[in-house]
């Protein structure tokens, strides 16, 4: 089952970066998925007693957590650029 895991993030890491290279808005998305599979996979490997539970934990918090703020500061922008249009076009 692990392996299917790590196969999964790999997979949507590939994904993601095409995303990424053909300015798709589901990039975002697929990192996301992306963190929360190295996450599983960590939870996984602390019940297994494993020591690389700490390494997959930290990289799926962190890319989970960039991604999201990520996208709430590019929402935050689109939504100032769009009232911005908005009152240039009253004028």
């Amino acid at each position: 089952m692990q392996n299917y895991a790590r196969l999964s993030a790999f997979v949507l890491l590939v994904v993601s970066c095409v995303f990424i290279y053909t300015d798709n808005y589901f990039s975002a998305l697929t990192l996301y998925l992306m963190g929360i599979i190295y996450i599983l996979i960590g939870c996984n490997e602390i019940s297994q007693s494993s020591s690389k539970f700490n390494f997959y934990l930290l990289i799926g918090l962190f890319v989970t957590t960039v991604t999201f703020l990520a996208e709430f500061v590019s929402g935050y922008i689109m939504l100032d650029t769009i009232s911005i249009y908005e009152e240039a076009s009253k004028k």
